[in-house]
């Protein structure tokens, strides 16, 4: 079975030195020769499932290798386990949202979808064109490069290169976490983000979301993991239920109610290894998942979008036509078992897509034989169809690719063949995009947009995003 290992970089200063991967995935993960890095990646093992079972679905890093992993049938018992209830989140400061005049070619809020489109609220289409900026899945507890430079003038890049939104990682823990947990994820000694002393970090996206949407970007949030720097198999792990996992989801939605460049959830990161797509199974049963969270969200907000991301490689069908999955790329059987929302028009399909650069940087290339293909690149696109395509062809759903990115050619040239393929395909089907990633220690991905100075725009990557970027929809800025 086909996985991926998210790794996150932390900061990384001068002549700092490298910090080995773990043991369990040094055998899965290389570094780039030329470029230093300090990561950690952790494999959560199939946790008890939220409606009580005792019996415990596992599977370790070395099993997620397997082409078919073992499934336990939950037993279920009568008293589910105890679990340490969060840190209530504090409250907002009350932002004051003001009606937006109507521009010509400029989106009008809230967002909502229409066949496989997204729309404004006057039914036009909205082309989202986006980046990831990660830290708050992290140790840092922030978005990172707070340490670098103030976050205003890292907004304002990031609109001046013609990005209209931001997908923004976070893990549950950084919903609760009080301000100690940020350490040095920002440095004040600049004389920049002063607004953040003493803040907690959901208080610092609070000033994130606010200014972004002065300056005209929207956001996405994505609950990447629960704890910092893992990737958990399915929505809920030991010590985290789903009933905390939805009562997170909530939480946000209100806080956020007001605030209108907000525009969606992102539910859950590249469900994995023992996610299944409509096979029933309240365990492990994505879509049913993914339907509970949403629409217990649309209770509280009907405002927002709710994206959901595929499945890894299905072990309950054994008639998918497609093997060799990427975690999230899976949405093969979206189209038979929809998610079914009690608010229409808000449902977005979001898989992610990645190339032989990250496979042969985690050095997974065996396990995804069809980048290695001899009709690589042109075997993509029909790949592509397959896996999420169809469901934009037959007007099922918006897609909206949340991650995708690479070393690209400068690293490994059947990377750029990759990118040559993926970058025309979106565009023509005008899907929209978030690229991973805006980090410059993205290590899978080679870099992000930045350089290591955090300022620096990487041309190359850029110029190969201007097709797409071109695209994007005009934001209006709030007052």
């Amino acid at each position: 079975m086909v996985f991926r290992d998210k790794v996150y970089g932390s900061k990384i200063r001068p002549n700092q030195v490298c910090k080995k991967p773990t043991k369990t995935m040094r055998s899965h993960i290389s570094t780039l020769p030329t470029t230093p890095q300090r990561f950690l990646v952790t494999q959560i093992e199939a946790p008890q499932n939220p409606f009580a079972i005792e019996s415990v679905l596992t599977s370790s890093a070395s099993s997620t290798m397997s082409s078919s992993p073992a499934i336990v049938t939950p037993t279920p018992i009568l008293e589910p386990t105890p679990v340490t209830q969060p840190t209530p989140i504090p409250e907002p400061t009350p932002v004051v949202t003001q009606p937006i005049a109507a521009a010509t070619g400029v989106l009008q809020y809230p967002l909502s979808t229409k066949g496989n489109q997204i729309v404004d609220a006057n039914g036009q289409p909205v082309q989202l064109a986006g980046v990831n900026w990660y830290g708050m899945n992290t140790n840092d507890y922030v978005p990172q490069g707070l340490w670098a430079r103030d976050y205003k003038s890292m907004l304002s890049q990031i609109k001046g290169l013609g990005f209209n939104l931001i997908r923004v990682p976070f893990s549950y823990d950084s919903v609760y976490a009080g301000p100690e947990r940020i350490n040095d994820g920002i440095n004040y000694w600049l004389g920049a983000n002063e607004e953040f002393r003493g803040k907690r970090p959901i208080e610092v996206l609070d000033l994130i979301v606010q200014e972004a949407g002065r300056q005209g970007l929207m956001i996405v949030l994505e609950n990447h993991n629960f704890q910092a720097d893992t990737q958990p198999q399915l929505w809920y792990q030991d010590g985290y239920s789903e009933g905390m996992w939805i009562d997170m989801w909530k939480k946000l939605a209100q806080r956020y109610a007001n605030q209108p460049n907000v525009i969606g959830a992102d539910l859950k990161n590249e469900p994995n290894t023992t996610a299944t797509w409509g096979n029933g199974d309240l365990a492990t049963d994505w879509r049913l998942a993914a339907e509970r969270a949403g629409n217990e969200v649309l209770s509280v907000n009907p405002k927002w979008l709710i994206i959901v991301e595929g499945v890894g490689e299905d072990p309950s069908d054994p008639n998918t036509s497609q093997k060799r999955y990427w975690w999230g790329q899976n949405l093969e059987r979206a189209g038979q078992f929809p998610v079914r929302l009690n608010l229409p028009n808000r449902l977005v399909y979001s898989p992610h897509d990645y190339g032989p650069g990250n496979a042969r940087t985690l050095r997974v290339e065996e396990f995804i034989p069809y980048l290695n293909d001899p009709t690589f690149p042109n075997n993509l696109e029909p790949r592509w169809d397959t896996a999420f395509g169809y469901l934009h062809d037959q007007n099922i759903a918006p897609i909206f690719m949340g991650e995708f990115g690479g070393p690209g050619p400068a690293y490994y040239d059947r990377d750029g063949l990759w990118q040559d393929k993926l970058i025309p395909y979106l565009d023509r089907k005008d899907m929209s995009w978030a690229y991973w990633a805006w980090n410059p220690q993205s290590y899978e991905s080679g870099g992000g947009i930045l350089g290591w100075d955090w300022q620096t725009v990487r041309t190359d990557r850029h110029d190969m995003l201007k097709p797409l970027i071109e695209e994007a929809t005009p934001v209006p800025k709030l007052p």
